[in-house]
């Protein structure tokens, strides 16, 4: 029985220069015995475009070239970025993707975003190695990584995750590949799926599960929960095993990155910005005496206040940054990225406040497509003992309102499910 390693040359996202900046990932399939299928996905924010009318529209130039081929297509998207009151995302992120047949080779791409509404251009260049040996008997394509987000009618709608970034808060990874068994001679295998670190340790393994691989080609798909892995870049390695003897079938890994928050290294904020964020929050964070004493000064009083709290609050022993002011100011950022609501700021939100209040989360588990149910998700803490925030989207409008935790103080109700059944 042969045992094939896959080592992938596209294993990194590229990522682009100039004005305008955006990821490409590149996925490599079998399509036929001469050529195979290259699927390039890209990632960008909106908010680098120009809008006309709450319209974006950008133009792409592709190159492939190689010695033998030189291919050039380009083509206008258009995307509409006005307010979407069912959408829970402050600033919209651009996916767009497409396919390539090509033969067997190295090849070198250009790729090319022009924004038609200003001069704003951005560009990347990167190679493509196609090292896959889909000849053997038994080989597997490029594992595809996605995002996954629920449509207006609880339908699960991915999209290609061009820049491999997830973390607490975008905690499913998931992901496509495809096994080519050319012999048919196995017919079941164990598939295990490990991720490792870049010393090579396994950080985190999942449970195996047998898989039917009879055809030709077999198509898998899966979601994996990452939320409680540090920060830092990962391979998801992925281990086929003969279910009889549990040898080693096939071994191919590709890269991925867990991103928690949005770390910003400059902590050089503007005062103003600073005061008029942690003012906004300051009930979520302060004591009851606290905010009493802060209540009862002036505005000036207050700045002098807020600025004592925040020294106070850092536990970082370097006095040119003060981490708890970071920490904080990243939480509010994110708040109002992820959570704000046709017009409603993120970060007066339930979830807002609760991540603003109690931190990150050890576990998020998303129940988006429940039988009658409308969607909810269950945030769970362990510090100490464990505590639970359950938030509901009560009209199944996007927007999530807490309505149960099992936190003293906070809003208890056993009953709360009840709440989450939709109207007949």
């Amino acid at each position: 029985m042969l045992c094939v390693t896959i080592t992938a040359s596209d294993d990194k996202p590229a990522v682009s220069n100039g004005e305008i900046k955006f990821y490409v990932d590149v996925s490599i399939f079998k399509e036929n015995e001469q050529e195979d299928r290259i699927e390039f996905s890209i990632m960008l924010y909106s908010d680098q475009l120009v809008k006309k009318n709450n319209i974006i529209e950008y133009e792409a130039v592709l190159k492939i070239f190689n010695e033998d081929m030189n291919l050039k297509r380009n083509w206008i998207t258009e995307s509409d970025v006005s307010e979407n009151e069912n959408s829970v995302f402050n600033s919209l992120i651009i996916n767009d993707s497409w396919t390539e047949i090509v033969k067997k080779g190295s090849y070198n791409y250009e790729l090319l975003l022009i924004d038609v509404n200003s001069s704003k251009e951005g560009i990347c260049n990167s190679s493509i190695q196609i090292e896959n040996n889909f000849d053997k008997e038994i080989s597997a394509s490029s594992i595809k990584f996605f995002n996954g987000r629920e449509s207006k009618n609880n339908k699960l709608e991915l999209t290609g995750n061009a820049a491999r970034q997830f973390g607490i808060l975008n905690p499913l990874l998931y992901l496509y590949y495809e096994i080519y068994n050319n012999s048919q001679s196995i017919q079941e295998c164990e598939i295990i799926y490990n991720i490792k670190n870049s010393s090579g340790e396994i950080v985190k393994s999942f449970p195996s599960k047998n898989q039917s691989i009879r055809n030709e080609k077999t198509i898998i798909g899966n979601a994996l929960n990452v939320a409680s892995i540090p920060e830092g870049v990962y391979g998801l390695e992925t281990l086929l095993l003969s279910v009889d003897d549990q040898k080693e079938l096939l071994k191919f890994s590709r890269e991925f990155e867990v991103i928690q928050f949005n770390k910003n290294n400059n902590s050089q904020f503007e005062i103003n910005e600073i005061i008029e964020s942690i003012t906004n929050i300051f009930p979520y964070i302060a004591s009851k005496t606290e905010l009493v004493n802060y209540n009862s000064l002036n505005k000036n009083s207050r700045v002098k206040y807020i600025i004592e709290f925040l020294k106070k609050s850092d536990t970082d022993n370097d006095p040119n940054k003060n981490e708890y002011l970071v920490d904080l100011y990243n939480k509010y950022l994110y708040a109002n990225e992820n959570f704000s609501w046709g017009g409603f700021e993120g970060w007066k939100s339930d979830r807002g406040r609760v991540l603003i209040t109690y931190g990150i989360p050890d576990e998020i588990l998303n129940f988006f497509y429940e039988d009658n149910i409308n969607p909810y998700t269950v945030w769970r803490y362990e510090s100490q003992r464990q505590y639970e925030f359950i938030f509901g989207d009560l009209r199944g409008d996007g927007r999530f309102t807490l309505i149960h935790s099992n936190k003293e103080s906070e809003v208890s109700n056993t009953f709360w499910k009840d709440n989450l059944v939709k109207a007949k």
